[in-house]
């Protein structure tokens, strides 16, 4: 009975045993796991250099849209290159990871976009251009420098028009919103440049169901923080669920671009970016992107 219990107690032993170093892997691993999490920032890139050339050599008509762009994080490409096709690149107001951004006439909010996972701290991010005529190389045209913070999320924004073109990072910090309001940013990279002026203008975000500005006067290549308000407003005893954003000039009545049909989704998050020249026809003129942060 003795030596019956003696082997039954070292098979329990044992078991423990295992049991305890099996554990101890386990939490080890998940250590492991959390410790490069620290080391990782997410980016969001947005392609909104709203130049329709690299250089001499690859000159389009005004009217043309800019060359896709791609991405490269420390010499490190994060979307694929097709030299034929352009396959996998990011066209002129899309975003990377992801499809193009929500575009004005479609802006419902139903697609939630990824982040690139890149290392914190410093980093340089490139954007690369196709030649458009006569070779199938991609050229660099537009390289900044950040340091991201370990966990945080960030917007990086290609903009401008060469030779000044540059990437612009606005770091994403929102709240969910209260139930029953949903959350809007506002970034301005448009140059809005009206008649006998030269400096690119402060712009505003006017509801029309609520007939008044829901942002106001955004510095060209600055932001908003984000701002809360109600899905629903009741005008003119009608209540209304959709919205039609107009895209200011600051402190006036002049639209310059427009938002039409958004219907915002209760606790949701939203940016929307000003892009182009207000002085292009086309495809480059000044225009209002938008996608959901959550």
């Amino acid at each position: 009975m003795k030596k019956i219990f003696f082997y039954t107690f070292l098979v329990l032993s044992t078991a423990a045993f295992i049991a305890s170093c099996t554990k101890d892997r386990l939490q080890d691993a998940r250590t492991d796991v959390n410790i490069n999490n620290e080391n990782l920032a997410q980016v969001r890139f947005i392609h909104a250099l709203s130049s329709n050339s690299i250089n001499t050599v690859s000159t389009v008509v005004a009217a043309t849209a800019p060359p896709a762009l791609n991405f490269f994080v420390n010499g490190v490409r994060l979307n694929a290159i097709s030299s034929a096709t352009q396959t996998f690149t990011s066209v002129y107001g899309g975003a990377f990871p992801g499809a193009a951004i929500l575009v004005a006439s479609n802006a419902n909010g139903n697609n939630v976009f990824d982040y690139a996972a890149i290392p914190a701290g410093s980093s340089r991010v490139t954007g690369a251009m196709f030649r458009l005529i006569g070779a199938s190389a991609a050229d660099s045209v537009v390289s900044t420098t950040f340091t991201f913070d370990k966990w945080k999320k960030y917007t990086v924004i290609a903009a401008d028009t060469i030779p000044n073109q540059r990437f612009y990072a606005f770091e994403d910090v929102f709240v969910t919103p209260d139930t029953g309001n949903y959350a809007i940013r506002f970034i301005n990279l448009g140059i809005n440049l009206p008649t006998g002026i030269t400096v690119p203008t402060a712009l505003d975000v006017f509801s029309t169901r609520r007939q008044a500005n829901i942002i106001s006067n955004i510095p060209y290549r600055g932001s908003s923080a984000f701002v809360e308000s109600r899905v629903a407003n009741l005008f003119n005893n009608i209540l209304f669920t959709t919205d039609t954003l107009l895209i200011r000039t600051a402190g006036t009545t002049t639209t310059v671009a427009q938002v039409n049909g958004f219907f915002p989704v209760r606790t949701r998050v939203y940016t929307f970016v000003a892009r182009g020249v207000s002085r292009i026809a086309g495809t480059r003129t000044l225009a209002v992107n938008g996608y959901l942060n959550r």
